[in-house]
């Protein structure tokens, strides 16, 4: 499932978009970084399965950034067209008359675009086959992808709590706390649109661009981490994170490096990771050995964004922290000889267990 997300906040634009390629089962092993072998997810024989990772959300120059949805040649088209443009001169005429030739040139091939176009400190829409949304919870906000129909009913009955930006120590925070949020309830659409467990797959990560500074750019240096908790009358339990992954970037290639944990049965108590994924953009070409698997950063990152799933009504809680130092964090993964480990501050569950407890969402039984 594709979602692409488009909006305004603060007068701040954002685009955010999920990895996920989905498609024919491939007769070669497809691995990700949530699971591993996509197998585990999809037996062999499903037909229908993941079939790999690609970017959807692309900064095309200082100026552009799209999300796409559809069919990966139509979008690998448009990517390097628009970049042929940018160095020519983009203004807004010349990118609505390239929009308007796009239904010829794709000759069938699906494709729908969001995003944003900067011009002279004025930002344009990018809408090519996209829905607006009205919200309250931003502006120009537009979807794409197979997920968005769901999306939208998701957001008009959720409430959107920001209990998630107590605590964030960012001049950033407003934007992004909102965009973890979005991230949020992708998962939740993947859950409850899924007969397969949510904490299989859960969208198998996402990107996203900030436009600041008088350019777009993408978050860069952030560790996602997935927890279960439980909220009833008799309080909030929150599990040991089940998945963490670290995402950041080598020119265009996105990195992601997973942190995999022991099953509960087993007697291994030490965190091992060896992995690392290359994410590319639609018709990227990589070789191995021009990565250097030695100079790999900490599985510690400046921004930190927390999913907090809770199982029975298969709703999500974000929360987003943004240290300077991430030494500084609430959680920390601390590597060594053995392994890693993980430390916790305790003051850290009990804000989140604080703020769980209250979000009205979840008052079911309480």
């Amino acid at each position: 499932m594709t979602l692409g997300v488009s909006y305004a906040l603060n007068q701040r634009l954002v685009v955010l978009g999920d990895l996920l390629l989905s498609g024919n089962e491939r007769e070669h092993d497809v691995c990700i970084p949530s699971v591993g072998d996509v197998t585990e997810v999809f037996p062999k024989g499903s037909g229908y399965s993941i079939i790999g990772l690609t970017q959807k959300v692309i900064v095309i120059c200082d100026d552009l950034a799209i999300a796409w949805a559809g069919h990966e040649i139509a979008a690998t088209m448009v990517i390097r067209e628009l970049r042929d443009l940018a160095v020519t001169g983009l203004t807004p005429q010349s990118l609505s008359a390239f929009l308007q030739q796009l239904p010829e040139d794709l000759k069938g091939l699906d494709l729908q675009l969001t995003g944003f176009f900067v011009y002279e400190k004025e930002p344009y829409l990018i809408d090519f086959k996209a829905d607006a949304v009205d919200t309250p919870h931003c502006s120009y906000l537009q979807v794409i992808g197979t997920g968005a129909p769901v999306f939208e009913k998701m957001l008009a009955q959720c409430q959107l709590e920001m209990g998630a930006r107590r605590g964030v120590d960012a001049e950033r925070g407003d934007f992004l706390v909102t965009t973890m949020a979005f991230a949020g309830l992708l998962l939740e659409l993947e859950l409850k649109s899924k007969t397969t467990s949510l904490h299989s797959y859960f969208g198998g990560g996402y990107e996203v661009v900030l436009g600041e500074a008088g350019a777009f750019r993408k978050l860069d240096d952030v560790t996602h981490v997935y927890w279960n908790v439980q909220v009833s009358a008799d309080g909030v339990g929150i599990s040991k994170p089940f998945h963490i992954q670290k995402q950041f970037y080598r020119d265009r290639n996105l990195m992601i490096m997973p942190v995999r944990f022991p099953a509960q049965d087993s007697d291994q108590q030490a965190i091992t990771c060896n992995e690392l994924y290359v994410v590319q953009e639609p018709g990227g070409v990589w070789d191995a050995q021009e990565i250097n698997t030695d100079d790999l950063p900490s599985y510690n990152s400046r921004s930190t964004c927390h999913f907090f799933i809770q199982g029975e009504t298969a709703q999500v809680f974000t929360r987003y922290q943004y240290r300077e130092d991430p030494q500084d964090n609430d959680l920390r993964i601390i590597e060594t000889a053995k392994g890693m480990r993980l430390e916790i501050r305790k003051s850290f569950f009990e804000t989140i267990a604080s703020t769980l407890q209250k979000d009205p969402r979840w008052q079911l039984s309480v």
